[in-house]
């Protein structure tokens, strides 16, 4: 090759990939200005999202800071659109507040490149924020069933514990009957005419009592499930009520017996049993001094038998028996005051039991604080009070007509007659107090599982086994006592 040739040789590559140099050189400039200008935009779109966000975060709190300082100053807060339930739009607030950073990270690392879009971001934010707002109610049902799964489901053991106590407390007033009459019927002269009269006294004054049952079953009813809730202030409220109830019907049927027992025991007892009138128009006048007691003292233990709490009135129960014993042994026996003396002394036990109970309860009850005081029942209270009582009173009120029936025949029979059934009635009596002991545990416990079925089924079925253990040892022992 000649020095010319490759002087041309050598020059013509040169100059053409001198071209295709600049031509890619301009390329390669081009195409980084144009990767620039697209860096810069997408920086500025990053920004102005990012600021978007800002700006309606900012928004977002200053309305809900605002919506805050109107409803602390009292000043109606205007509704938000209610396009979707309030759980959602709640759980939607919190999900783009708190997410306010994440969201600007989103927007500037999108224009690097290192992230998905901000849309694409947000699409998940959203969904995300939905799919909390669906697991709220599900949250919220799977709460309500472990609070409901937390409700205390008595035992068979816890039952008998409640129910044995119980029995000793309701046990008493037969008991103490047999006592009188025992006492009573122990005079040397006019033992059995006085243990006679006791028959229609006790009619007159214990069965118009027991009519008043209702109160004792609707203050359990109540107070059961006001204590299980540790309301304190409807607890106190519906006690107080209750008590006011029972010394308004005991001042009203006490003033009625006291007043009026003279007039009407001639109309129940026939002449050839007219020596009964005297002593039971006597024994009736000092028990209706009692009354209003004997009712408060009833509606007490029941409230604190709604509370669990057996001890209170299993101690009150028997200072006012001892009171009772003692009273019958010294006004009969040694003073000779007769069938007066008698009913004197339960009058005596009954007040025992009040002031024990009442002292009790004065301050605190169940652990709440509680004040007692006579006040005026709301017709809402009234109206709770009816709605329990009215169909127990119509069952009390048929069981009272025919105990009374029952009476009234056997003391028309004679003097001694009617002393035998005193005597009987007593122990029949006694026998009958495992039924009102199962009631009242029945009344205690079911009330505060009301509505929840499962656990409702499972104590009922605890309290018929418990009913039927309690039931063949009473039976066992009242075979015992007959053979």
């Amino acid at each position: 090759m000649t020095p010319a040739l490759r002087q041309r040789g050598v020059r013509r590559p040169r100059a053409a990939m001198g071209a295709a140099g600049v031509a890619h050189a301009g390329a390669k400039s081009r195409e980084h200005s144009l990767s620039r200008n697209n860096s810069s935009q997408n920086l500025r779109e990053a920004e102005a999202a990012a600021a978007a966000v800002v700006l309606q975060s900012g928004g977002e709190l200053r309305r809900r800071k605002g919506d805050h300082h109107q409803a602390a100053k009292g000043r109606p807060v205007l509704p938000r659109c209610q396009s979707e339930p309030e759980d959602v739009r709640e759980a939607s607030d919190v999900a783009n507040v708190t997410n306010v950073d994440e969201q600007i990270a989103h927007a500037l690392e999108t224009s690097l490149g290192k992230r998905p879009s901000l849309e694409t971001s947000t699409a998940t934010t959203a969904t995300a924020t939905t799919a909390a707002a669906a697991e709220a109610p599900a949250a919220a049902a799977a709460e309500t069933s472990e609070g409901s799964a937390a409700v205390h489901e008595a035992s068979i053991f816890e039952l008998l514990k409640f129910t044995v106590p119980t029995m000793g407390i309701w046990l008493a007033s037969p008991i103490l009957s047999l006592v009188d009459a025992t006492v009573v019927g122990a005079q040397p002269v006019v033992g059995v005419t006085e243990l006679a009269a006791l028959t229609p006294g006790t009619v007159l004054v214990d069965y118009l009592v027991y009519v008043f049952t209702f109160l004792g079953i609707a203050t359990t009813n109540i107070l059961s499930v006001t204590v299980a809730e540790r309301n304190a202030k409807r607890t106190q409220s519906r006690l107080n009520d209750a008590l006011t109830l029972a010394l308004v019907c005991g001042v009203a049927i006490g003033s009625l017996i006291f007043f009026y027992n003279a007039k009407l025991f001639p109309l129940v007892i026939s002449t050839t049993s007219a020596e009964l009138v005297q002593p039971a128009s006597t024994y009736a006048s000092i028990r209706a001094i009692g009354i209003p007691f004997a009712l408060i003292g009833m509606v007490l233990q029941c409230a604190f038998l709604a509370s669990k709490n057996t001890r209170v009135p299993l101690v009150s129960t028997l200072i006012g028996g001892a009171a009772n014993l003692v009273g019958d042994i010294a006004l009969v026996k040694y003073w000779g005051l007769g069938i007066a003396g008698a009913a004197w002394a339960t009058v005596l036990s009954q007040v025992l039991t009040v002031l024990v109970l009442a002292s009790k309860c004065n301050g605190t009850f169940a652990g709440m604080p509680f004040k007692m005081r006579a006040k005026v029942p709301k017709l809402s209270s009234l109206l709770e009070f009816l709605r329990i009582a009215g169909p127990v009173s119509i069952i009390l009120l048929s069981k009272v007509v025919v105990f009374s029936v029952i009476s009234l025949s056997a003391a028309n029979l004679g003097a001694t007659a009617s002393a035998a059934h005193t005597l009987l009635f007593n122990v029949f009596l006694f026998f009958c107090v495992p039924g009102d002991s199962l009631n009242q545990c029945a009344q205690t416990f079911l009330p505060p599982v009301q509505g929840l079925a499962r656990s409702e089924r499972k104590l009922k079925n605890r309290i018929i086994l418990t009913g039927n253990f309690v039931g063949i040892v009473n039976a066992l022992l009242g075979v015992t006592l007959i053979f």
